[in-house]
């Protein structure tokens, strides 16, 4: 009887295991599939002229933007926060 359940029990482990590859092989197989659809190569595609910037749209000067002013010829006390 003990033997009987044994090998019922590791024919189950088998099945189960067995079931549970099918399935993964078929969702594997099912996913990488493609639809059979042919897409075209674009084997005939040009590559287009740089676009031309109208002159409007030029970069503007920034030099001085960013201009810093001049340090200070003293340097502030450790405590004064009210450096002007």
């Amino acid at each position: 009887m003990r033997m009987k359940l044994l090998s019922m029990n590791v024919l189950s482990k088998k099945s189960s295991l067995t079931l549970m590859l099918a399935t993964l092989l078929l969702v594997t197989l099912a996913g990488c599939s493609s639809d059979g659809e042919k897409r075209p190569e674009y084997m005939d595609a040009t590559t287009l002229e740089s676009l031309e910037i109208p002159p409007k749209l030029s970069i503007p000067d920034t030099r001085g933007a960013l201009e810093l002013p001049e340090p200070a010829k003293t340097a502030p006390s450790p405590g004064d926060c009210n450096v002007k």
